[in-house]
Order: structure tokens, then C-alpha cells, then sequence
């Protein structure tokens, strides 16, 4: 009898806990409906999402694993963003990848939502279908926005060089703020005379020059008019110094508005690094390529490798295939970023990459802007070591040479039948 109550309880214990499951999912919200604001200004990473998208709807969320993929929009093709950012005067379109929270289900197609709206208008939506969780009822929903185009404010960094190319104005004017850039229609976007007014040498001395800085609104910006329709910017500022400036609206060629800045500067001293100097372990097996700091020795001062770039250097084998162990038995390429220290800048003519006291490369500088604004001058090189590992390795490789030839051979003419 007591076996019976056993089983009978067991039993009642299944319907019971079914009963609750079917209940939970009888008792789950319907989402029918989507409301979305989204406001986006200038300057903002696209990345950061959730600063800019707010959900207004009960019940849902950001998907997990995919939630935002940013497009912008010129004529109605659509590409890949330029910057990570939001730049002004620009149309994007962003697709947001929705799911919903627990309790809470979405109508199971599109035909039965009551509406889905962005910034109070009806949007085109659909199901999106994740890679990862095929089952999951997830919605794609898209939202077309532009950023504000008009111009009032300009901001400058200029810091030239003595032993600076005086044409490469690129590398000593930077243009602080968005939805400018340097007029090169009409004329340089930076003109440099000396203090008397003259023409001068190729690159930089230390002596007092004038930077006339040529600036127009970037496509799809305008700079701020007064009621006549004249240029009438707020604040112009260089190296955080208010200036004056001069507007001009050309329409004889083409319309084309832009100021003139007049800047008096004498360059800074600093020296310049023409050569950089590797020492690299003789044997690179067993060491982690994140390590380099324990196998790759910089020489020079001045240098060292570049801190804002995460893979300052990696690593690939003969295959192509990255790599994060040097393991012996095979040569290696590793890719490596250098940056200059305070004090220091890089010739403008070239660097010479020495390796072990044997000059390896001649590479130029470039320029690239991190995710927080910082504008780096970094010299990249790619070195291709030695056979990595003892004899044993080599022997070991050899063999496997030999045996991979040999299976490409067979396996080939097994393809070919």
C-alpha cells in the first residue's frame, strides 16, 4: 500500500509541475507592439549604443549577441562607416537587433504587430534570424536618422616641428572638431610663409612662421550664416586661444564656403629618429608572442613599441595562420608597431629598421586616430625570422614537409579521379 501511495505521489508530483510549466507559459505577455527613441548627435561611438537607443516597450531588450549594425547612407547606397563615430551632416540607417525579457513573448510574425515605431513614426521591421540560437524569435527593426550639419565652432591643435616637412600639414595642424576639413580646391589648405613674408626651405628651423589655415564644412555640413546670409561662426580657437578669421563664399567655380585662420608659430626642437635599432633573442621557441618585451630589445631611445595599438606585435607561421606560441620546427612573420616618446618625432624621409645589427627595412611613418581621439604617428615593419628550434626541430619539420607533399600528391590525385 505504501509502494501504491509512492507512486501515486510521484505522479501527482509530474502533473503538478506540468501544470505549472504550461501555466508559466499560458501566463507569459504578448509584445505586439515596439517603440524605440533614438537620438543620435555628432561625436557619439556607434558602438555605444545604449546611450543613443532608448527602449520605450515593456518586455524587451538588446539581443545578446548581436544588438546594433550601423550603415550610412549617400544616394541610397549603403556603406560601411568611415569612422566609428557618428560624424555631422550624415544619414545612417541602424538596424537593432531586439529579443524579449522573461515572462514576456513577441507575436510570432510581423503581420501580427500592432505597430512599430521609432521617434513616434512607423518603421520597417522584420524577424531576424541569429546564427547562434535559430529557434529564437528575435526582430530586426530599422531607424534612419541624420546628424545636425551645421558648423559654428572650429578648434585647432598646431604644433610644428623643426625638421618637419613644412608641406606635410597633416602632421602639425589638427582639426579638433568634427565637420571640418582643409580646403584644397582652391589653394593648400595650409600656406607657410616666414616671418618676412617670404618663401621658405622645404622643412621646418626654428625660427617664426605664419600659418595661413584654409578650412571649409565637410560634405553634407554648412558653416552658420547670419541673416544676410554672411559666414558668422561662434568660437575659433587655436591651441585654446580665440582668433580671429576671414570668410570667404566662392561661387564662381562651384559653391564653396570657407575661413581663413593666420596663425604666427615657431616650431619646437625635437629629435629625430632616422634609425631604429631591434635586438631579438637568437632562438624564439617557447616564448608567447604577447611577451615581445622578454625577446625584442628596442636600441634606439626615443622609441618604443606602440601602446594604444593592443597588437603592437603578432605573429604568423609559414601557413599564414596567427600564432601565439613561437613553437619551434618553422619561420615566423611578426608584424610590429613603434611609436615615438616625448621629445622625439620620426623622419619625415624614412627609418631604417636595424635587426640584430643587420638594417632590415626602410619604412615611412603613418598616421592613425585611436577610439578616444588620440591622433598616433606609428612606424610599422614586418620581420621575417630564422628556423625556429633546435636541430631536432628541424628534422621533425623536415619530415612533416615530406609527408604533407606526399599527402597532397595522393589526396590530389584522389580529387582529380
Amino acid at each position: 500500500m505504501k509502494k501504491v501511495k509512492r507512486i501515486f505521489a510521484v505522479i501527482l508530483s509530474v502533473l503538478l509541475l506540468a501544470t505549472a510549466f504550461s501555466l508559466n507559459a499560458f501566463a507569459a505577455t504578448l509584445v505586439d507592439t515596439i517603440d524605440l527613441t533614438v537620438d543620435v548627435e555628432p561625436g557619439m561611438m556607434m558602438e555605444n549604443y545604449e546611450e543613443y537607443i532608448t527602449i520605450n516597450t515593456a518586455g524587451v531588450s538588446f539581443a545578446e549577441e548581436a544588438q546594433v549594425f550601423v550603415s550610412e547612407v549617400y544616394e541610397d547606397e549603403y556603406y560601411w562607416p568611415y569612422n566609428n563615430y557618428f560624424e555631422p551632416g550624415c544619414v545612417y540607417e541602424i538596424m537593432i537587433i531586439l529579443d524579449v525579457t522573461d515572462g514576456y513573448v513577441f507575436a510570432e510574425r510581423e503581420s501580427l504587430f500592432e505597430s512599430v515605431t521609432v521617434n513616434g513614426e512607423e518603421v520597417y521591421f522584420e524577424a531576424y534570424i541569429s546564427e547562434t540560437e535559430i529557434e529564437k524569435n528575435l526582430y530586426a527593426v530599422y531607424a534612419t536618422v541624420g546628424t545636425e550639419g551645421s558648423i559654428s565652432d572650429i578648434e585647432l591643435t598646431v604644433a610644428p616641428v623643426a625638421g618637419y616637412m613644412i608641406s606635410d600639414y597633416y602632421r602639425y595642424v589638427h582639426i579638433d572638431s568634427l565637420g571640418v576639413v582643409f580646403e584644397e580646391t582652391l589653394d593648400n589648405g595650409v600656406i607657410v610663409t616666414d616671418a618676412q613674408g617670404g618663401d621658405p626651405f622645404d622643412y621646418f628651423v626654428e625660427e617664426e612662421y605664419v600659418l595661413e589655415i584654409c578650412l571649409t564644412p565637410a560634405w553634407g555640413c554648412e558653416f552658420t550664416k547670419d541673416d544676410a546670409g554672411n559666414i558668422q561662426l561662434g568660437n575659433v580657437t587655436v591651441n585654446g586661444e580665440a582668433v580671429e578669421y576671414t570668410s570667404h563664399i566662392e561661387d564662381n567655380r562651384g559653391y564653396i564656403e570657407y575661413v581663413t585662420l593666420k596663425v604666427n608659430v615657431t616650431p619646437q626642437e625635437k629629435t629625430p629618429i632616422t634609425v631604429i635599432e631591434l635586438s631579438f633573442e637568437q632562438d624564439l621557441k617557447g616564448y608567447a608572442v604577447e611577451d615581445y618585451e622578454e625577446y625584442i630589445t628596442i636600441e634606439t631611445p626615443g622609441v618604443s613599441f606602440d601602446v594604444y595599438d593592443p597588437f603592437a606585435v603578432w605573429a604568423y607561421d609559414s601557413d599564414y595562420e596567427e600564432i601565439y606560441t613561437f613553437d619551434g620546427g618553422d619561420h615566423y612573420c611578426l608584424c610590429m608597431s613603434f611609436i615615438t616618446e616625448d621629445g622625439y618625432f620620426f623622419d619625415p624621409d624614412g627609418v631604417v629598421v636595424s635587426i640584430n645589427g643587420e638594417e632590415y627595412a626602410y619604412v615611412d611613418y603613418y598616421t592613425y586616430e585611436t577610439e578616444d581621439g588620440i591622433s598616433v604617428e606609428c612606424i610599422y615593419t614586418e620581420y621575417e625570422t630564422a628556423f625556429v628550434g633546435t636541430t631536432f626541430d628541424s628534422i621533425i619539420a623536415w619530415f612533416r614537409s615530406i609527408f604533407e607533399f606526399i599527402g597532397n600528391i595522393l589526396f590530389g590525385w584522389i580529387f582529380q579521379l
